[in-house]
């Protein structure tokens, strides 16, 4: 997608965080985990997509091989902790019967909230830029995506 496609917004992140705040996150692979394959991103991706608009709502996400970062407004009666524990629990489980073994995220996550439009363009160019940054020669990754308006 284009720069010009990209959409602010500023209603979207609450003052002060509020109950609904508006959050950065992420998570890593196990450092004696290989990086995700293709197929268990596309898994990760599920998981990240299916309590959109139940438990949260869905900003931006980029999947990489080794570490996930993940933008947006969490509800009322879900807090981050919560959230987390499903996408890392659920993906575990997923992954291990597909063969991995041990432990597969790293212990804990990190979270920023999003007080303001602007540290809310600075999460989401991150995520965005991510796949290039690791790859200069990437012109498209499946497994980013952010919310744009119609």
């Amino acid at each position: 997608m284009s720069d010009t496609q990209l959409r602010s917004h500023p209603a979207h992140v609450p003052p002060g965080g509020g109950d609904d705040a508006t959050c950065f996150i992420t998570w890593r692979l196990r450092e004696t985990q290989a990086g995700l394959s293709r197929e268990e991103r596309d898994l990760i991706v599920g998981a990240l997509r299916h309590f959109d608009q139940e438990r949260y709502c869905l900003w931006a996400f980029v999947v990489m091989d080794d570490h996930v970062h993940v933008l947006l407004r969490r509800f009322r009666a879900f807090p981050v902790e919560r959230i987390v524990h499903s996408w890392k629990s659920y993906s575990t489980h997923i992954l291990q019967k597909r063969g991995r073994h041990g432990s597969v995220w790293a212990r804990g996550y990190s979270h920023r909230l999003v007080r303001n439009e602007s540290e809310y363009e600075e999460k989401l160019a991150a995520i965005r830029t991510n796949p290039q940054r690791r790859w200069p020669s990437v012109t498209s990754y499946p497994w980013m995506w952010y919310h744009t308006d119609a």
